[in-house]
């Protein structure tokens, strides 16, 4: 298994890594790596954009979804929750 050092690394970014490893009981290596393999299952932008381009676009009339509705609907939720 491969070793990474990173140089540099700012004190603030070491003490919530610290922190968040701490809080979920396992080491900072571990809490590290489980962080970057999140990331790195994420498509880089250039392969987000080229899939985009790829996209068949769905006409808003044509998902049977009335958009208006759904949105008052939200806002009324939000409104009724205290977060408007």
């Amino acid at each position: 298994m491969a070793t990474l050092q990173i140089k540099h690394f700012p004190d603030e970014l070491h003490a919530e890594l610290e922190e968040r490893a701490k809080a979920e009981h396992i080491t900072m290596s571990v809490y590290a790596t489980r962080v970057l393999e999140r990331d790195l299952r994420l498509p880089t932008v250039d392969q987000w954009l080229a899939g985009l381009a790829t996209a068949v676009p769905v006409h808003p009339d044509k998902t049977g979804v009335d958009m208006t509705a759904l949105m008052d609907q939200v806002r009324s939720d939000d409104v009724r929750q205290g977060m408007a």
